[in-house]
């Protein structure tokens, strides 16, 4: 559900009235004889405070504004000027440390998505970054709802976002870098969940009535030869990661395309609408752009075909039959499960996907000649 014209203009027209802050989950204040100081759970760390700063932290644990505290350090008799930069400098670093919490004072919209049956919100004090946000998933940013358990909030504080996950602060970054942020807490989340199904990482592509999975090393070109099965008629998936069931049936996690700078103008021939897109900066340091999400439909199917992409070659397109040992040693080393281990039910699910499955390696120089020959070895027996 999109916002009403109205409370877009409405959010995008609000200015911050000033910075809100609290203390943080599982940080203490104490005194140790009568030395004061902050404890921090999770840093596993103790924070020694003058007394400047101890007044500060106990003005703002007491009402979270900052204004107060400088107007405290000001009746202590500290010059106007000098409360003003102590107090601005030593709540950024506390925020920076994740001893204080950051807020705004106004109504935010809610970007809502679900990734592998999980619920995720998120919130932040950007409309433009929760745009950003929602064209990672097949969402819109919405009108006040209530946050899910797995929420995300993103609070810009002097240029940069300081970002949260369950109240907790993961990471403080620049506007450009908080979707891959987002992406990777998602991933990491989805790698780490108690599961019986194995995550594969492999393009997942529907068609007839299974699907194609791509796999293949960072750089191998699974997103961009995706995208190009998609205009043969193939429906995307995924372009990442892919979960086998324990029947063998498998199933892609949608998240939108991800496309590296070095695939823009190819990618962009056959999605113009990547050129509007903006530009984001993962923690590799690779500049990106999402493709939106169109239908994806997600459902486990069984698996029809699995593509090894070989790293690129000049010359013709060139497919080699993989035999299901090769394959499933392949298959494996692609895999990941949260146990950390393949156990037998795990082996037995991708023994089972290979079952029904053909399996080639492909070498390839063109994306667009490689799907070519794609769709006609798929529709050979589709």
């Amino acid at each position: 559900m999109s916002l009403a014209e109205a409370e877009v203009r409405e959010f995008r027209g609000a200015r911050e009235t000033g910075l809100d802050v609290r203390k943080a989950k599982h940080t203490v204040f104490a005194l140790l004889d009568g030395e004061p100081a902050l404890f921090s759970e999770p840093m596993q760390r103790l924070y020694a405070l003058n007394s400047v700063a101890a007044l500060v932290w106990c003005c703002l644990e007491e009402n979270g504004r900052p204004e107060d505290a400088r107007a405290r350090l000001r009746e202590a008799g500290v010059e106007p000027g000098l409360a003003a930069q102590y107090v601005e400098e030593t709540v950024r670093e506390w925020l920076r440390l994740g001893l204080l919490r950051a807020e705004v004072r106004w109504r935010r919209p809610i970007v809502r998505f679900c990734v592998d049956g999980v619920a995720h919100s998120m919130e932040t004090s950007s409309f433009e970054l929760s745009m950003a946000i929602a064209a990672l998933f097949d969402s819109r940013p919405s009108a006040a709802e209530a946050p899910s358990p797995a929420h995300f909030d993103a609070v810009e504080v002097a240029g940069f976002a300081h970002v949260y996950f369950k109240d907790a602060l993961i990471g403080v970054c620049k506007h450009d870098e908080l979707a891959p942020l987002i992406k990777a807490v998602v991933t990491t989340g989805i790698l780490e969940r108690e599961r019986d199904d194995i995550v594969f990482h492999a393009a997942c592509l529907s068609h007839a009535n299974g699907v194609l999975l791509a796999s293949g090393a960072p750089g191998a070109g699974k997103t961009t030869l995706a995208l190009h099965l998609e205009a043969h008629g193939f429906g995307y998936v995924s372009d990442d990661v892919t979960l086998i069931a324990l029947d063998g049936s498998a199933k892609g996690v949608p998240f939108a395309p991800t496309v590296k700078s070095g695939a823009w103008e190819i990618v962009g021939a056959i999605a113009p609408e990547l050129t509007r897109a903006p530009i984001h900066c993962r923690p590799d340091g690779k500049r990106v752009k999402y493709l939106p999400l169109r239908d994806v439909d997600s459902k486990s199917c069984p698996v029809g075909w699995v593509i090894f992409l070989d790293r690129r070659r000049r010359g013709a397109v060139k497919f080699r039959h993989v035999a299901a040992a090769d394959a499933m040693r392949r298959i494996i080393e692609g895999s990941y499960s949260s146990q950390r281990r393949l156990s037998l039910a795990g082996f037995g699910a991708l023994r089972r996907m290979l079952e029904g499955a053909r399996a080639f390696e492909l070498t390839y120089d063109s994306a667009a000649e490689a799907a070519d020959a794609i769709a006609r070895l798929c529709n050979d027996v589709a």
